[in-house]
């Protein structure tokens, strides 16, 4: 099974013209709310992608906030095209990655805006690929290395980057996402 997700956007940016209202989860634990993030190219190769929460970041699935959701992660999205570096965790809808199938791991995905209002926000359109990369947890920070192919923008030339805690949800104004078996799945993000 493929499934991961991406992130939104914060407050009321806008993707592809949409304006964001609604599209947060109040109540997330602070351990899976991002307080800041960066995506700094390294070199030609590489990428370091950080995200601070505002708690210790728990590291495995055997958390019950974690296992009670289909998908949690943190993100990193071009709000101008939709295209998203994730990682994430999800014990609940099983395994679908190689390098790390029970705890952290990373996705790149695509996102849609929702369009209907008051439920303005994205849908996860579709997983587009589960790269390798180095993800370390440090208290409240996870910093993650990943080869620049495998990241869907340019840390350079994005203008418009998102770095979020997420929850994917079930939103009937979603449709199916490719790459897997699911269907209407949305990206909330999470707020203390």
């Amino acid at each position: 099974m493929i499934l991961a997700v991406s992130l939104a956007s914060v407050i009321a940016a806008s993707m592809v013209g949409i304006q964001l209202v609604n599209a947060f989860m109040s109540g997330a634990p602070a351990y899976v709310v991002a307080n800041t993030g960066s995506a700094v190219a390294q070199n030609g190769n590489m990428v370091k992608l950080s995200v601070t929460a505002n708690a210790p970041i728990q590291r495995f699935a055997s958390d019950p906030y974690y296992q009670s959701q289909a998908v949690v992660g943190f993100g990193w999205a071009n709000l101008d095209t939709g295209k998203a570096f994730v990682t994430t965790i999800h014990p609940a809808i099983g395994r679908d990655s190689n390098q790390n199938p029970s705890a952290w791991h990373a996705h790149t995905a695509s996102l849609t805006p929702i369009g209907t209002v008051p439920d303005d926000g994205f849908c996860l359109k579709s997983i587009d690929s589960t790269p390798e990369a180095g993800i370390q947890i440090q208290g409240s920070t996870m910093n993650v290395n990943a080869r620049a192919s495998d990241v869907p923008f340019n840390p350079q030339t994005v203008t418009n980057l998102a770095v979020v805690g997420f929850t994917v949800v079930s939103h009937p104004g979603c449709g199916p996402v490719a790459n897997t078996p699911f269907n209407d799945l949305a990206v909330q993000v999470n707020t203390p």
